[in-house]
């Protein structure tokens, strides 16, 4: 029988200690087991765990178990190493969208064609980081000509995870001449988003070296001083797409609700928030709402991706206010009754698990989009 095995950490509140274990997880009948390292014993006897997949098992990721948030840290054999390093081959996808309407049907063409997004930003090149960028992959005449595709429009960066990654995205981007990806593979990537040569792009990583040299570039711990943010940090709010969306794959169907709804999105980022970011983040709440830890256990449960949104029309005030309306109410079950067609009421299914948070105060607005892209 398949058995998978990870390094976990549970950091415990009460006694102020890191607990060591290994996970064992049994894709047969999505079960799990847990063994406490320090005390060389089972710590939880084999169950099924339904609400564990194997794609959620990624080295840095927080997954909930009964309650409990654990750090995965790493493959707890060279089994789990060997089987998984191919299954979850990594690549970089950038895109330079034609219009930002369409950035909800790049979520749900890459999501339909089975690709797990493991890293997410809206890009703002300068005429060194796209030489820079560029120059990774393309001799000195190609960087030159693709240069200017980068700069002043709308580029969104993807790292995919998908087995044999590299070669199945190449394949999925269709030809290189836009002209031939049209007329002959509609639906590849470039024949279904681009139909401007002069100005569209779409990059692939060419193999696994390069792959993680791309990523580093777009997503390392140089990556924020390389880029400029594109949020404005002002007459905006924060909406923050929780992870229960990301796991069923509805993220598109959200991002195209709310430009459809007429806001801007000036800014986009996934993020996989640690639970001290997460609790700092939500202390406001904190004896507000009964259900505080859950919502903190939600928001460190996987990926969450953060818009800071805005409205040609609204200040500050309207901004924030409106678009608290439009997602419906923090309850769910009340919004499918007075609104039934608002994003809580059609994707939420409990106060916790409403699909997405957004600012509440006015003043607040600025703030939360500052802690999430500048602090955390």
């Amino acid at each position: 029988e398949t058995r998978y095995c990870f390094n976990v950490e549970y950091y415990d509140n009460k006694a102020e200690l890191i607990r060591e274990y290994q996970l064992m997880f049994f894709p047969y009948d999505n079960s799990i087991e847990m063994y406490d390292v320090k005390q060389r014993k089972v710590y939880l006897k084999r169950v099924g765990y339904p609400g564990i997949q194997l794609k959620d098992l990624v080295i840095g990721a927080t997954i909930i178990i009964f309650s409990r948030p654990l750090l995965i840290k790493s493959y707890g054999d060279r089994y789990t190493a060997t089987k998984l390093i191919s299954k979850l081959e990594r690549a970089l996808l950038v895109v330079r969208l034609e219009s930002s309407t369409l950035l909800g049907d790049l979520f749900n063409y890459i999501i339909d064609h089975g690709y797990t997004i493991n890293q997410m930003r809206k890009v703002k090149f300068s005429d060194e980081s796209a030489q820079e960028f560029l120059s990774l992959s393309y001799s000195m005449d190609d960087t030159n000509k693709y240069k200017s595709r980068l700069l002043g429009g709308v580029v969104y960066a993807f790292t995919l995870m998908k087995e044999n990654c590299v070669k199945s995205l190449e394949t999925l981007l269709g030809p290189e001449d836009i002209n031939q990806a049209c007329i002959n593979y509609p639906d590849s990537l470039r024949g279904y988003f681009i139909t401007n040569k002069e100005s569209g792009f779409v990059h692939s990583s060419r193999n696994i070296p390069i792959a993680e040299e791309e990523i580093n570039f777009m997503f390392g711990v140089y990556a924020n001083h390389m880029f400029e943010r594109t949020a404005t940090f002002k007459n905006c709010t924060l909406a923050l797409i929780k992870p229960h969306i990301l796991k069923q794959g509805l993220i598109g169907e959200i991002i195209t609700a709310i430009i459809k709804g007429g806001y801007e999105i000036n800014d986009i980022q996934l993020f996989n928030l640690e639970t001290s970011n997460a609790t700092e983040f939500l202390e406001v709440y904190r004896g507000l709402v009964p259900t505080f830890t859950d919502h903190v256990n939600e928001l460190i449960s996987g990926a969450s991706v953060a818009m800071e949104i805005s409205h040609p029309s609204m200040n500050q005030d309207q901004i924030v206010t409106e678009f608290r309306k439009f997602v419906g109410p923090y309850e769910p079950s009340i919004g499918k009754q007075i609104y039934p067609m608002a994003i809580r009421s059609v994707y939420g299914y409990d106060r916790v698990h409403n699909a997405l948070h957004c600012t509440d105060l006015p003043e607040d607005g600025p703030m939360e989009v500052i802690m999430i892209y500048l602090i955390f």
